[in-house]
Order: structure tokens, then C-alpha cells, then sequence
């Protein structure tokens, strides 16, 4: 059980976790009190109501913890620069957030360790449920769902051979700079990495920030060298 060990009072400012460091895991979210402007900070990671979440953000904790195994020389060269070495060695400081951080490590693992693509499969694996929760079913027209019990309407999943990833990230948390990243990571495994199934061309509506000498595609062509192939 969450322990419970700060009340902050607020009435306008918006709290924070004291001493929160944004760069670093969360040990501790905010819970406002009913009935007074105050907050409880509580102790360990808010749980996550989303499907997927909770199980996936184990597997990626424990991949992250154990070094990244199965992860190829490019990931590995990607993620020492941007989570270890830019923030000190470079003279922009770049140092992705937390949230950052974690959505690109899972689409990582989620495409390079765990190989998962298929939406039916991500489900069977990493539901927040128990397996009599929600079921399969093909439509007369032949297409896939998925009905999961307490929702009013099933879900329609995309074919097997679509593979669609998405992440649910706050405005103003650094989604370009996600964007990025993964970007910078697909063309990078695609050049140096043998039978890689990535690709190396993206149609991107450009922004203001993305070329920016600070974003990550920037940071990226300082630390990998372009291999050619793939």
C-alpha cells in the first residue's frame, strides 16, 4: 500500500513533489485532498488506468535495469549519448524528461526485443487484466475487435500487418522531441544494422524545433557515424 507522507497546501500555484526531479524516475505523485486546497504527496509511481501501462512499464523498468539486453550496437550507442553523455559533453545540455526518456525505450523494446507489432498480441501480452476481461472477435466483414468488459462498444483493432503504436503525453512534455528521436533512431538502424526493419525515409511536416542544433536528430549526427546499407 502507497504511503502517505506530505501535505502541501496550495491555492493558485500549480504543486509540485518537492525536489522532483524531472530527468529521473518518479518516486512520488501528488493527490489532491477532497474538501481543502491541499495536496498529499504519495509515495512510488500513480498507476496508470491505461490498458497496456502497468505491464509494460515493468518489462521496460526491468529491460532498462538489467542494460538493455538484446538491444542492437545503434540503440545502445543512442540511448549512452542521449540518457548519459549529451547532458555534459555537448554544449547544449540536452537531457530528455523522464516521460521522454520511457516512450522512446518502449517502442524500442516493443520493436527491436519484444518484436511486437500486432495490436492483438500487445493486448494478450501487456493487458492490465485477467484473461476473461476481454476476448477477440471477427466482424461479418472481416475485420478484428476486441470487447473488453465494463467498455460500452467494442474496439475495432487494425489489421495484423498495420502496426500502430501511440503514446499519451501531456502538452507542453516534449512530444517533437520524441518525434525526434525515434526518427533519429529508425535511420540510424536502418543504415548500420544487417536486415534491419526500419526504414530511412519519413515524410515529416517540419517545425521550428525539429532542426533546432539542441533536438535530438541534431544530438543524434554527433554520435553516430553514418554506416551506409541497411
Amino acid at each position: 500500500m502507497a504511503k502517505k507522507k506530505t501535505v502541501i497546501g496550495y491555492e493558485r500555484d500549480i504543486p509540485e513533489v518537492p525536489g522532483r526531479d524531472s530527468h529521473t524516475k518518479p518516486e512520488a505523485y501528488l493527490e489532491a485532498r477532497p474538501g481543502y486546497n491541499e495536496v498529499e504527496v504519495i509515495e512510488g509511481r500513480r498507476a496508470s488506468a491505461l490498458l497496456l501501462v502497468g505491464k509494460m512499464r515493468e518489462a521496460v523498468d526491468a529491460w532498462r535495469d538489467a542494460g538493455y539486453p538484446g538491444a542492437s550496437g545503434t540503440t545502445l550507442d543512442l540511448f549512452r549519448w542521449w540518457f548519459e553523455e549529451a547532458a555534459t559533453q555537448s554544449d547544449s545540455g540536452f537531457a530528455p524528461y523522464w516521460g521522454q526518456r520511457e516512450a522512446v525505450e518502449t517502442l524500442v523494446y516493443l520493436v527491436e526485443v519484444a518484436g511486437i507489432a500486432d495490436m492483438q498480441e500487445l493486448i494478450s501480452t501487456y493487458a492490465g487484466l485477467p484473461a476473461s476481461a476481454y476476448r477477440f472477435q471477427t466482424t461479418t466483414e472481416g475485420g478484428r475487435q476486441v470487447e473488453i468488459t465494463g467498455m460500452p462498444e467494442p474496439i475495432d483493432l487494425p489489421p495484423p500487418e498495420l502496426g500502430r503504436y501511440a503514446f499519451k503525453m501531456a502538452t507542453g512534455s516534449g512530444k517533437t522531441i520524441v518525434m525526434a528521436m525515434l526518427i533519429a533512431w529508425s535511420y540510424f538502424h536502418a543504415r548500420r544494422e544487417a536486415g534491419s526493419p526500419m526504414t530511412d525515409n519519413f515524410l515529416v511536416h517540419r517545425t521550428r524545433s525539429f532542426g533546432h542544433p539542441t533536438s535530438a536528430w541534431m544530438m543524434a549526427r554527433e554520435v553516430v557515424q553514418d554506416g551506409g546499407g541497411g
